[in-house]
């Protein structure tokens, strides 16, 4: 009788999911970032979604995901904001991840107009945004100190013409070595999505010029998932 009370109580924790692997994240960023989360381009009012991931093994695993996006918003522009406060405190003890996606917009309109405005070189420009930005992010820990879990910066989405790329490779660069310095955690999930160029596949390409296409998006997810697993 024990025996079979046993079993059963097993597959009823089963069956709730009890046994699954499950994250619980924060993802902070410009407008790419709900199109990251979400399974649609119609999702604007959208602040949470839960995805689905399918193992090989057929198993499903949950990510939560709460989204702070702030459309639009550059590097640069973010810089003038202290980071921290876009973290809710209620939020803190339930997240596995914090993920960081900004340069997107920067990429497309600000680096290559403010190295000719100022007579730099590219690399010049996206240091001096880079910079700032790694202490600006720092500001979680300093606020959330007892937080150790992992905070992320995602490279931005890659470019979809031959102009950016090189713009997109400098600050990808540039945010990898400054995650490195900084006890963050540099994170790109495109290899999968660009041709020998890096310029990002059609198939993947919102074809507005700025966005990863959500519809597609799973694979970004699926992504995030086996890197958050890496990193237990």
């Amino acid at each position: 009788m024990r025996k079979i009370s046993f079993l059963f109580l097993y597959f009823l924790l089963l069956s709730m999911g009890i046994y699954a692997k499950n994250y619980t994240v924060l993802g902070i960023g410009d407008s790419s970032i709900r199109f990251m989360f979400n399974e649609c381009s119609y999702f604007w009012k959208v602040n949470e979604t839960t995805r689905i991931i399918t193992l090989p093994d057929a198993t499903k695993h949950y990510m939560k995901c709460y989204l702070k996006s702030i459309n639009g918003k550059t590097i640069h522009g973010i810089n003038k904001y202290n980071i921290a406060s876009l973290v809710e405190p209620a939020l803190v003890n339930s997240l596995d991840a914090i993920l960081l996606n900004f340069g997107c917009v920067d990429i497309i309109w600000h680096i290559q107009k403010q190295a000719d405005k100022q007579n730099k070189l590219i690399e010049e420009v996206v240091e001096d945004l880079i910079i700032p930005y790694i202490d600006n992010v720092l500001n979680i820990r300093r606020t959330f100190p007892n937080f150790t879990k992992p905070i992320i910066l995602m490279a931005p989405t890659p470019a979809s013409t031959m102009e950016r790329v090189t713009i997109n490779n400098v600050l990808n660069a540039s945010l990898r070595y400054h995650a490195l310095q900084s006890n963050l955690i540099f994170f790109d999930p495109y290899e999968p999505c660009i041709d020998d160029k890096g310029i990002l596949k059609p198939e993947y390409d919102e074809k507005d010029g700025i966005h990863f296409c959500a519809y597609k998006n799973q694979i970004l997810i699926d992504s995030l998932y086996y890197f958050l697993e890496n990193l237990q």
